[in-house]
């Protein structure tokens, strides 16, 4: 029941009654509560119009990122392409220190290119449903074999579970496993092989509370573990916010938004990620997913 107080505010009242008869079944009594629900109600509304202003806002920074992205795109390659020819027509002509200049310019428009790619690729992911039953274990197998030569390069040991089949995006998680695996790649000791296994279970409830997932589905649970030069735990959050990096880009390539993605992808299959390290031991990335099916 809505109502209208003296002060205009919304108020709401929950009731509840039940009738009383006697032998001959006429009504006799009516038995009933009446309880104040204003402050729910306000709250519902609020959390409402919370829900609603948040889906514009994220549809809105998907459409900014896209176009911005696009808009930038053509004046860096032409910014890319330019310093390339010009280096070439006139490096013999120029000083070690104008060629040592230019080249840094080409290699930091490139290197912008390849970040908007991949903000351009994070706002595409909630956009892309495209799921289906696959097999985790053969789309884990084409990530490995996107990653042979740095594989046999770094003269890594992976192994892995066998895998099973899950409702998923089958592109996005294979883009999470190449993320993954090229981070363990990445960030190996220099001095020891790479090793990385990937084991799968399911997780307990108290995990999945843990996690901040729905409680009443069922997950499997994926770990990723490698050798490598591992993490403090401190950082085990800060490591997916987009552009974070805990090493200079020169001791170590890449633009800092691969886990970022893997997150991204995580969230949008409604599942989680997170990781652990240890300084000098490794790092382990826990990926938990969603048993459903069409």
């Amino acid at each position: 029941i809505g109502s209208r107080r003296p002060t205009s505010r919304l108020s709401g009242i929950s009731k509840q009654s039940e009738s009383i008869t006697d032998d001959k079944g006429a009504l006799y009594k009516i038995i009933g509560t009446f309880q104040d629900v204003t402050v729910q109600k306000t709250l519902e509304k609020t959390l409402f119009d919370r829900t609603i202003q948040l889906q514009k806002s994220n549809a809105s920074l998907k459409v900014f990122a896209y176009i911005s992205s696009h808009d930038l795109k053509e004046p860096l390659r032409k910014i890319s392409l330019f310093g390339d020819r010009l280096r070439m027509l006139n490096e013999k002509k120029m000083d070690d220190q104008s060629n040592n200049l230019l080249k840094t310019i080409i290699r930091s428009s490139l290197r912008l290119q390849q970040m908007i790619d991949e903000i351009l690729s994070v706002s595409r992911i909630n956009t892309d449903e495209s799921f289906e039953n696959a097999d985790l274990s053969a789309i884990l197998r084409s990530a490995i074999t996107d990653l042979e030569s740095q594989i046999i390069e770094k003269s890594a040991i992976i192994t892995h579970d066998e895998l099973p089949v899950a409702w998923v995006n089958e592109h996005q998680l294979r883009q999470l496993f190449v993320n993954l695996l090229s981070n363990a790649l990445k960030f190996s000791k220099p001095d020891m092989a790479p090793v990385i296994s990937i084991r799968y279970d399911h997780p307990g409830l108290s995990d999945v509370n843990a996690a901040g997932l729905d409680n009443t589905k069922r997950y499997i649970r994926i770990r990723v573990t490698d050798n490598g030069i591992g993490f403090h735990q401190s950082y085990a959050e800060k490591i997916f916010a987009i552009f974070k990096r805990l090493h200079d880009k020169s001791a170590y390539k890449g633009t800092g938004i691969g886990l970022a993605i893997c997150r991204e992808i995580a969230a949008h299959h409604q599942g989680h990620i997170m990781a652990e390290g240890i300084p000098g031991q490794g790092a382990s990335f826990t990926l938990l997913l969603p048993i459903r099916s069409e």
